[in-house]
């Protein structure tokens, strides 16, 4: 649960239960200043400025008490998410921007996972839980912001696909869990801002939907999840700004029904030399839906008849070739 407001209260549901956590003290912790909650093992994560050093930040924690400094590692922090056993966020320091952290609760535990862009000018956010590792947009010089994953180690936090190859980046935001997919809008230089979708894996990670054809894209937003399916505006030219839902989408399965004789190169670029029915080619819409198309292929084999012609001195017979001479090789 994230909170961003000034102050730090509790209640037990009553007005005399409703009280402030915590004011301004000699442990530094200035509660008018906080920002950025999280509820984490049952203590409030914040951060606020540390007062007994003036010009600071870190981070804070309370049980429903005084809180106490966990680090100062970090200024600010922000897309908290629980994974693993401890508590992830993009955090904040001078000396690399805004990077993957992770805490226990210690100050010892506070710790920079991986510095994905080197110096001052790192940038993650939308931090998201999905089939066991953490997916957010990062920044670096050579790709720009794209989609990342992480399992919580320095190694194994890499890139997962350039959807927009160069320095520009796709920009991947509004990343939201339906099902066993991972949706999110992104931008590249052919579609615009679209929906993409990924299984967790670079194969998989693929355009869903080009609602508008060309490179100004449908400019996705508002992502909401309901029971129903994920909901979000998208600008189109048929229907202007409007609310769009992605929900179920079962592949409709047409047979493609055909007779042909030896031989027969269907849609799928291949030539069939005997009967199939087991061949099927995927075709997707605008929505992201596919159409399977099914092959029911029938190879007719070549007959034989015999041409018995009598004929005085020569014959021009039907391959266009005159014979003069008894024959019975011509096909």
């Amino acid at each position: 649960r994230q909170m961003c407001i000034r102050d730090r209260w509790k209640s037990d549901g009553t007005a005399n239960g409703t009280t402030l956590i915590q004011g301004r003290d000699t442990s530094g912790f200035n509660n008018g200043s906080t920002q950025n909650a999280f509820v984490f093992n049952n203590e409030l994560y914040t951060i606020a400025p540390n007062g007994s050093t003036p010009g600071s930040s870190g981070l804070w924690k309370s049980n429903g008490g005084a809180f106490t400094l966990v680090s100062s590692k970090i200024s600010q922090a922000y897309d908290y998410q629980e994974f693993n056993g401890d508590l992830y966020f993009a955090g904040y320091r001078v000396s690399d921007g805004r990077e993957l952290w992770k805490t226990d609760g210690t100050n010892a535990g506070t710790q920079l996972v991986k510095d994905i862009n080197p110096g001052a000018g790192g940038y993650v956010y939308s931090l998201t839980v999905f089939k066991g590792n953490l997916y957010f947009g990062g920044y670096d010089l050579t790709n720009g912001v794209e989609l990342w994953k992480s399992d919580g180690t320095e190694a194994n936090t890499i890139l997962l696909k350039d959807i927009s190859a160069g320095s520009t980046g796709s920009g991947p935001f509004n990343l939201n869990v339906l099902g066993d997919t991972l949706y999110f809008n992104a931008e590249d230089s052919i579609h615009g801002s679209e929906l993409w979708k990924t299984d967790g894996t670079t194969n998989g990670t693929q355009l869903r939907a080009d609602l508008n054809k060309g490179v100004e894209g449908s400019n996705l937003d508002n992502f909401t999840l309901l029971d129903s399916g994920l909901l979000f505006t998208a600008n189109t030219p048929e229907y202007g700004n409007e609310l769009w839902q992605l929900g179920p989408c079962v592949p409709e399965i047409y047979p493609d029904t055909v007779e042909a004789c030896t031989q027969f190169t269907w849609i799928d670029g291949v030539t069939y030399t005997s009967n199939n029915d087991s061949a099927t080619f995927t075709l997707t819409d605008r929505f992201g839906c596919d159409s399977i198309m099914k092959l029911q292929l029938t190879i007719i084999p070549p007959t034989t008849d015999t041409d018995i012609i009598t004929t005085c001195d020569s014959l021009v017979w039907i391959d266009g070739n005159t014979y003069s001479t008894d024959t019975t090789g011509a096909t």
